[in-house]
């Protein structure tokens, strides 16, 4: 963003109305890191505390565990981050340069966002909303209303587990109003492409994300599902999904190798639900915990998507379960 025409964020010229420079807690030899830019353009975009270009909180802090600047509304705003850029900063590279293009990031550890045509004035007709992080992404869509054409040609979103188009699918062309599980990434990135060829205000939606360190969506039978280490013990303290989506037409058959978890009363303290359906209320095919050898008969679903639930506790000491996924004509 240097070589771009970029300054630090924390020296727009307006900087004052948003964060506090803690002056005593830098030396003065390191005070023209923190001169404002006055000739800057600010392009009427909002002050972006989580830029990359933004510094972190105790840059420059000559007191240890100090800050040298807080964020005026609240100082427990987090200041700059070093993963990439963010929504804002490719915002802020489009109107610089008159990119009429839609393209939205998102680096932070959680958050919501939407879709909506009639508000996109960013060539709203091909958009892509990235999401990285550190670990992998979770990310669950709500309130789809996409346009339904055959085979979904004139509007539709498509979810990739990666960083660009090239990336495997998660979720293929679909439109309509559609009911998607929570989908997690196997790496740090997950990319969703909103094309809309012909306009309409009804080609919304809108979703959540979070960061996770477990869980997965499986697409193919190429791969078992597996508990978090398997087959070392599993972590305490988790509360992950896994999402099986099958294509149209077909069910989703689980068949378990191996299972122990610890048993307790009527599963209550940890578990695997088995889920007939994309979503946390779907109806439950199985509720799974001890040890079930030899492991229980295949689990199979009434329509192309499963979702599982695991729940630990705060002491583990079990090697949880590895299963086999199978598509099944309906």
């Amino acid at each position: 963003m240097h070589a771009l025409g970029f300054y630090h964020e924390h020296t727009r010229k307006d900087r004052d109305q948003y964060i506090d420079i803690l002056w005593q807690n830098i030396s003065p030899n390191d005070y023209s890191s923190f001169k404002t830019d006055d000739d800057g353009n600010l392009m009427n975009l909002p002050y972006a505390y989580n830029s990359v270009l933004h510094y972190a909180s105790t840059a420059y802090s000559n007191v240890p565990g100090q800050p040298s600047m807080v964020a005026k509304s609240d100082r427990s705003i987090s200041l700059g981050q070093s993963i990439a850029m963010n929504n804002f900063d490719v915002v802020k590279v489009n109107t610089l340069y008159n990119c009429n293009i839609c393209r939205r990031k998102f680096v932070e550890l959680s958050g919501t966002f939407n879709f909506n045509f009639a508000s996109s004035n960013q060539g709203g007709s091909n958009c892509l909303y990235l999401f990285q992080n550190s670990q992998k992404v979770q990310l669950q869509l709500d309130s789809i209303n996409i346009s339904p054409s055959p085979n979904c040609n004139t509007a539709y979103i498509k979810i990739y587990d990666g960083v660009d188009k090239s990336s495997p699918v998660l979720i293929d062309k679909t439109c309509g109003k559609v009911v998607l599980p929570p989908l997690v990434s196997s790496g740090f990135f997950m990319l969703i492409e909103i094309v809309t060829n012909q306009p309409s205000a009804q080609n919304t939606f809108s979703g959540s994300y979070q960061s996770v360190m477990y869980g997965g969506t499986f697409v193919t039978t190429s791969t078992p599902v597996t508990s978090p280490l398997f087959p070392n013990m599993y972590p305490p303290n988790l509360n992950i999904v896994y999402s099986i989506i099958a294509p149209v037409g077909y069910k989703v058959t689980l068949k378990f190798n191996f299972f122990v978890i610890l048993s307790s009363p009527s599963c209550s303290t940890e578990y695997l639900i088995i889920r007939d359906g994309p979503l946390m209320t779907s109806p439950i095919l199985n509720t799974l915990c001890g040890r079930i050898l030899p492991p229980p008969s295949p689990v199979t679903s009434t329509g192309n998507m499963m979702l599982l639930q695991m729940q630990t506790g705060a002491i583990t000491s079990f090697n949880g379960f590895i299963a086999d996924i199978s598509f099944v004509s309906i």
